[in-house]
C-alpha cells in the first residue's frame, strides 16, 4: 500500500501525469467542500432567521454546490478512466 502512495510522485509522461495530480488536487477541494458542508454551513444555518438563511442559499450555498457537483464528476471520471 506504501508502494501506491508512493508511486505517486513518479513522473509518468505527458498527460498522465497532469490527470494524476488534477485528481489529487480535486479530491483535496471536494473533500474540503465536505468539511465546509457538514461543520460550518450547517450549523451556520441552523442559527440564521429565514430571510437570512435564503438569501445565504442564494448567494453562497449554490456556488458551493455548483463546485462540489463538478469536483466530484471529475473524480468520477478520473476513477473510470483509470479503471478504478
Amino acid at each position: 500500500m506504501l508502494h501506491l502512495a508512493v508511486n505517486i510522485f513518479h513522473r509518468e509522461p505527458g498527460l498522465a501525469f497532469l490527470a494524476r495530480w488534477a485528481h489529487v488536487v480535486v479530491g483535496i477541494v471536494w473533500i474540503g467542500l465536505l468539511y465546509y458542508f457538514n461543520f460550518v454551513q450547517v450549523p451556520s444555518f441552523a442559527q440564521m432567521d429565514g430571510g437570512a438563511r435564503n438569501n445565504a442559499i442564494d448567494k453562497l450555498a449554490s456556488r458551493a454546490l455548483w463546485w462540489f457537483r463538478w469536483g466530484r464528476l471529475t473524480i468520477r471520471w478520473d476513477n473510470r478512466r483509470q479503471g478504478a
